[in-house]
């Protein structure tokens, strides 16, 4: 298999972990999930043209739709929703919530993303480490759009290994679990672990390192959104 086969065979391996999700998505006509799913299929095209950086930034906005879906949700069954902003106590109800078909731009400057995180995290919305998860996506697309990316290890979540699993190892007789860590400079997230295997992505090496971060962020995205739809399907079987 040549070096271009590999690399289109890595991307379509984590662009099609998306596909499940618009099946789980039309049960939900609202606004948010059909928006959500224009920008998820942006940012699927955008990676597999290699346009990473967009990419990044396009599945970032996605996942803040949805991110706002979930929102939306817990107002809907009457919940005032409070949280922290700046320092001062803000509240949230279905009545002060601004129409996103109306105004997105308003509704983007009442709650933006780190308001909306704070909504959802406060609120347990949904669980913690799906909260940690968008605040990476959040952070990457910054960087995406106005910085640099942080450096990227190649990481083994194995290592160290004890002496018989390392001739295990040697020998072929087991095998070397690909993984990537970089460091988030909020010192609660602190270094963010990927390992390949067990986010089902296959094999990132034939990427570049821009195309790394593209398809981890992609990964997360997903795996935020399928959480969202279970929450989603739970809360319609109640």
């Amino acid at each position: 298999m040549t070096h271009q086969e590999e690399l289109a065979k890595s991307k379509l391996v984590v662009v099609n972990l998306g596909a499940d999700l618009e099946t789980l998505y039309q049960r939900d006509s609202s606004w948010f999930t059909e928006e959500c799913l224009v920008f998820l299929r942006e940012a699927r095209q955008a990676l597999l043209a290699d346009c990473y950086r967009a990419s990044m930034i396009v599945a970032g906005e996605a996942l803040l739709r949805a991110v706002y879906g979930v929102i939306w949700q817990g107002l809907e069954v009457g919940k005032s929703l409070s949280y922290q902003s700046r320092g001062n106590v803000k509240n949230l109800s279905a009545t002060t919530w601004p129409d996103p078909r109306e105004s997105w731009g308003y509704l983007n400057k009442k709650v933006p993303f780190d308001d909306a995180l704070s909504v959802l995290g406060e609120n347990r919305l949904c669980h913690p480490d799906t909260v940690r998860k968008i605040r990476i996506v959040q952070w990457l697309r910054n960087q995406a759009t106005h910085g640099q990316f942080p450096l990227l290890d190649e990481w083994d979540p194995y290592d160290p290994r004890d002496e018989n699993e390392f001739r295990k190892l040697l020998r072929g007789q087991s095998e070397h679990s690909e993984g990537y860590r970089f460091k988030h400079p909020d010192k609660e997230i602190g270094w963010i672990r990927f390992e390949c295997r067990q986010h089902a992505v296959g094999s990132l090496k034939p990427l570049s390192p821009d195309g790394r971060f593209a398809a981890i962020t992609f990964r997360y995205v997903v795996e935020a959104l399928d959480e969202f739809a279970q929450l989603s399907g739970n809360s319609a079987a109640t």
